[in-house]
């Protein structure tokens, strides 16, 4: 028997795996055994992804109101102030404004993967990313392919819309944060940072 043989037993269930059989006939082989070639087709299950339930900082109600509150609480803590490494003293500070955050802003309990609460969601952009949406389950299910050509097409469309909206409300966070000086930099450096460690649990 040659060296790297592999014997694959199946039920009867998994006959639907083979794809071409053949046997071979040998005269090396005894009269009892033949030499059968198979082509299976063995499908590899994804492995799903494992999102856990994680309090998010809901940085999107983030008004110049809020900010001056949470700014006030900021410097009563010393948020702003120490001495030492720039870790140390850039932790201290991510520490007291989550912490401020947390209190002022509200805290949402729900499973991570979604956009809804980050610091650049509102209503605006989530009405474009559920026309995206709403294109694309309309593409997946339509069989004509005549119609299927004109719903990519209404779907790409859709997808630089839903794509433009994001980056402006993006941008105009920033630029809001940015008016307040460099407080505003430092919330705007932190919901960013935030919302990167949220992301990292679903991978």
């Amino acid at each position: 028997m040659a060296k790297g043989t592999i014997f694959i037993a199946i039920v009867n269930g998994d006959r639907g795996l083979c794809k071409d059989c053949k046997v071979i006939p040998s005269e090396n082989l005894t009269t009892q055994h033949k030499l059968l070639v198979m082509d299976l087709a063995i499908k590899r299950d994804r492995r799903k992804k494992i999102v856990s339930d994680r309090p998010r900082i809901k940085w999107g109600g983030l008004t110049p109101d809020l900010s001056r509150e949470m700014g006030e609480k900021l410097s009563e803590m010393g948020a702003w102030s120490g001495s030492g490494e720039a870790d140390t003293m850039w932790n201290k500070a991510a520490s007291c404004i989550r912490e401020v955050a947390s209190k002022v802003l509200g805290v949402s309990r729900g499973k991570v993967g979604g956009h809804k609460g980050d610091w650049w969601w509102n209503e605006e952009v989530q009405g474009k990313v559920e026309a995206k949406k709403a294109a694309y389950t309309k593409l997946v299910e339509c069989v004509d392919e005549e119609v299927k050509r004109t719903l990519k097409k209404v779907y790409k469309t859709t997808k630089t819309v839903a794509k433009l909206a994001i980056h402006e409300a993006k941008m105009r966070f920033r630029r809001s944060m940015s008016s307040r000086g460099q407080r505003g930099e430092e919330l705007y450096r932190l919901a960013k940072a935030e919302r990167g460690r949220l992301a990292d649990w679903t991978k």
